[in-house]
């Protein structure tokens, strides 16, 4: 087994306003912090639109991959998102 540890080195709290796409609003918060990574602990809020993918199986080496996506129109609320996956913001810009 290897094991990591590591700790929380900085946290913040981001208000999007009304329309403001939210991965694009979240990135230029992180980016304006400096920031090269990190996770979404949690969330409330409502969207305009979602799209998502499921993974679907594609003969490939690990027999999975991502499906069409998946758009849902109208509003959706965010009661609570946590555990969002973490990526690397600069890899977004």
């Amino acid at each position: 087994m290897i094991k990591q540890q590591g700790g929380l080195s900085k946290a913040m709290m981001i208000r999007l306003h009304p329309g403001e796409d939210l991965i694009q609003g979240i990135t230029a918060a992180c980016v304006a912090q400096g920031m090269q990574g990190g996770a979404v602990e949690s969330c409330i809020g409502s969207l305009q639109s979602a799209s998502f993918f499921t993974v679907v199986p594609l003969g490939n080496k690990i027999d999975a991959g991502y499906g069409d996506p998946i758009e849902l129109k109208g509003r959706w609320n965010l009661c609570r998102r946590r555990g969002l996956s973490a990526w690397t913001w600069k890899a977004i810009c």
